[in-house]
């Protein structure tokens, strides 16, 4: 349950007490969702979207068995 729940103490505390799966999901989008407001905080406007086309991929990218995050531009 420690990698399904991302050991994040709100997503882990959600489930301990409610043994629900969804809660627990809605918590790690939560979290997800505060880092891509954070990003769009920081940097000029204008990079947020590269920043996001960055970010977005990095789960699937890191759930292969070649775990490198290999960043790319296509014309």
């Amino acid at each position: 349950m420690y990698y399904v729940t991302g050991g994040m103490p709100e997503p882990v505390l959600m489930w301990i007490q409610e043994q629900d799966v969804e809660a627990m999901q809605e918590a790690l989008s939560n979290i997800i969702g505060a880092y891509e407001q954070d990003f769009a905080k920081h940097p000029d406007v204008k990079k947020f979207p590269k920043i996001s086309m960055i970010w977005k991929p990095i789960p699937s990218q890191l759930a292969r068995e070649n775990k490198k995050f290999i960043y790319s531009t296509r014309s």
